[in-house]
């Protein structure tokens, strides 16, 4: 997904009412944070491997370095839109706590249910107070009246937002619920380098048994298929913007050996690493 303009030298942007060109069929791991209201048109789009239909009156939030894939779009997508990079975005997200982060990852996407018309119009109306900020380069505070305008963004959209999908107060969070972001936040990180269940329950300090009572309970999928998901599209993702040989990425990814590695991407995809390669660079 190409962000209306380039960030170039700026840390930080907003934008209101732009076309986006949304890339279709390239996966990409997003390089900044940012916040889209999609002001008019359609999208269908993979977003750490779950699908969402993007449409007019929703709200997107993208973390950095989350895979994302644009399936099909229509050519007027517009958005009103908040980014930064992750160092900004690291001082601007201070205040949060890790269960936020993890909220994100689940819900990255609210639809025109949940973001009403009222709601909508309070957002545009931030973002284009935000845009007006940037392009006043003789402001003395434009980076911190940014970052103010995202944290309110965000408290609000955190506190309206989870509080309708779970039917509780933002604040609260179970021990199971907070378990499993844990477990997520872990796997994304530690993937391509471990894929063994049992340690990652003991990085969480408990039982595989326990582990895999959580992960079914919240998705209905045992923790190995979550970790493998998140392996395949790293591999996907090597495959498609680097060079480097079969062989390469096998012990880059700690894998025994090749074969190996080829047996597992095959097993997940249908295809060979070599076949996957050829087809997403034909495109």
């Amino acid at each position: 997904m190409k962000h209306p303009e380039p960030l170039g030298r700026e840390e930080f942007f907003a934008a209101t009412d732009r076309i986006v060109d949304m890339m279709p069929d390239s996966l990409i791991k997003t390089k900044n944070f940012g916040i889209f209201l999609i002001e008019k048109g359609r999208a269908v789009c993979e977003i750490d491997f779950r699908t969402h239909n993007l449409k007019e009156g929703g709200l997107l939030i993208l973390g950095d370095k989350w895979f994302f894939q644009c399936l099909e779009a229509s050519s007027d997508f517009t958005v009103s839109c908040l980014v930064m990079t992750p160092e900004v975005w690291l001082d601007t997200s201070a205040p949060f706590g890790h269960s936020f982060f993890s909220f994100l990852r689940r819900y990255p996407y609210s639809d025109s249910r949940l973001i009403t018309g009222e709601y909508r119009k309070e957002l545009h109306s931030v973002i284009r107070s935000a845009e007006r900020i940037c392009l006043n380069k003789r402001h003395s505070f434009r980076l911190q009246t940014f970052r103010n305008i995202t944290q309110n963004i965000l408290f609000d959209f955190y506190e309206r937002i989870k509080s309708r999908l779970i039917g509780r107060n933002a604040a609260n969070t179970t021990r199971q619920e907070q378990l499993f972001e844990d477990f997520i936040h872990l796997v994304s990180r530690n993937c391509t380098e471990c894929r063994d269940v049992s340690s990652y329950a003991d990085k969480l300090c408990i039982t595989t048994r326990y582990l895999s009572s959580i992960v079914r309970n919240m998705t209905g999928f045992h923790p190995k298929d979550i970790i493998n998901v998140h392996c395949v599209q790293e591999i996907k993702m090597l495959l498609s913007t680097t060079d480097k040989s079969i062989q390469e990425l096998a012990y880059m990814l700690h894998f025994p050996d090749q074969s190996y590695f080829a047996r597992y991407f095959r097993r997940y995809t249908g295809t060979a690493p070599e076949e996957y390669r050829k087809s997403v660079r034909k495109k």
